[in-house]
Formats: C-alpha cells, structure tokens, sequence
C-alpha cells in the first residue's frame, strides 16, 4: 500500500511541474522521471546572502569579469561541497552534472534568457517545449520532462509560406503547322521546347529590402544585441 502511495505523490509533483514524460506508454509512472520530479521539488529556495543578492541569482555585467561571490554563467562545473553547497543547494544539478559529487552553473554564453513556460498555456505560451534539450547530468535526462528551469533550446524560424500570386512560362519558338490542311485540329505543335521564365514570373533570390538599407542575413535569427557577462550569486564565502 505504501509503494502504491508514493507513486501517486510523485506523479501529482510532475503534473504541478507542468509537462509530459513522467509516465510510460501504458499510462505507469515512469521511475526516471518520477525521481527527476523528486529532486526538482526539493530543490532550496532561492537564499538571501544578507546584503540584497540571493544565492542563484542570475545577473549581467558590463566586464567580462564577475564580482567576488559570484561565478561565470560559462557551464563550469563545481564540486557539491563548500564553498559551493549553498548554490548546489538551490540549483542541484538542473544545469547539468559531469560526474558524480559535481554540478554545473548555465552555460549563458552567447545565449538570450527566456522565461520558464510553467503551466502557461495562452497566446504567450511556449509552443514548442518538447524541442526544448536537457543537459546531459539533469534530472530525467535525455528524454524526460523539458517543461524546467535549466533546458535550452535551438534557434529557428516559424512554419511560414509564400504566396505566388501567379506567373507565367513560355515555350521559345513555339508554333504550329497545318500538315494535312485541316485547320487547328490536326496539325503539329512545333518548336525547341525550351521553358523559360517571364518577367513577371517568379524569382527567389537572397533576401532584398525594401528600404535603401542593406539586407542583413546570416545563420541565425536575432534580434539586436550587446555582448555582457552573465554571472550566477554564489553562497556567501
């Protein structure tokens, strides 16, 4: 009866923590991910270091040094003692794990912040959270739920489409020859059968604008940006 009762509870903590994949095919909780939510909803609480920051507290700074007490959102790993217990006591190892007895901070580098989806579900949701990538050491990983503080995910563009309003192919030299001096219902179709491409016909190019600025195009959607350093609170030292 006892099992039967701890199955249930981690199951309610994985629907609270708002994603698919704490259950198997035929609807049995699956231990993985049900150990994954375990250890996520015992996670600490963000800790007040006493002068106004917390321990795990994610800030930006404009050198490319962090202040004393804070380390580099750079993915480095640290061992689970001091001096660093009190960050792995708030993060564990949802940035990820090398080895055992060690956690990861994020890896923030060349990356933007999005917030966590949680159980949103209107306009603004996140649609796209099973593309979503755990790091590998996270709780559930590689396939567990993505719906969590710690995931990444890739660039792409929406599903989008172009119209084409119409256009129009000729056939150079065609013609038509009235062998059996029938009319236009007995004859030959004559010509070289080359298709070519009006002017008002489609031309898919690189991307122009519409303005005399230059078109910028490369191998990543973004918006515009500026380089900071990203550091992560640690405990106090």
């Amino acid at each position: 009866m006892a099992a039967v009762v701890k199955i249930s509870v981690a199951v309610v903590l994985s629907m609270v923590a708002g994603g698919a994949g704490a259950q198997t095919p035929s609807g049995e909780a699956n231990p993985a991910e049900v150990r994954a939510e375990k250890a996520r909803a015992e996670l600490a609480k963000p800790l007040s270091n006493g002068d106004g920051t917390y321990v795990g507290e994610i800030r930006p700074f404009g050198a490319e040094a962090c202040p004393d007490g804070w380390l580099p959102a750079d993915g480095k790993d640290y061992g689970v003692g001091a001096p660093y217990s009190e960050l792995f006591k708030v993060i564990a190892d949802s940035w990820g794990s090398p080895k055992p007895g060690t956690f990861q901070v994020p890896d923030l580098r060349g990356v933007v912040l999005r917030g966590w989806n949680d159980k949103r579900a209107d306009k603004f949701a996140d649609p796209d959270i099973a593309s979503r990538e755990l790091v590998p050491g996270a709780p559930g990983y590689p396939s567990g739920n993505k719906n969590h503080v710690g995931t990444y995910q890739r660039d792409q563009f929406q599903t989008h489409r172009h119209n084409d309003s119409g256009h129009v192919h000729t056939i150079a030299g065609l013609g038509y020859h009235d062998y059996f001096a029938c009319g236009e219902r007995c004859g030959a179709i004559t010509g070289g059968g080359q298709l070519t491409t009006t002017a008002v016909g489609a031309n898919v190019t690189d991307p122009a604008s519409l303005t005399a600025e230059e078109a910028r195009f490369g191998p990543e959607s973004r918006g515009k940006n500026a380089y900071v350093q990203y550091c992560i609170r640690n405990g106090k030292r």
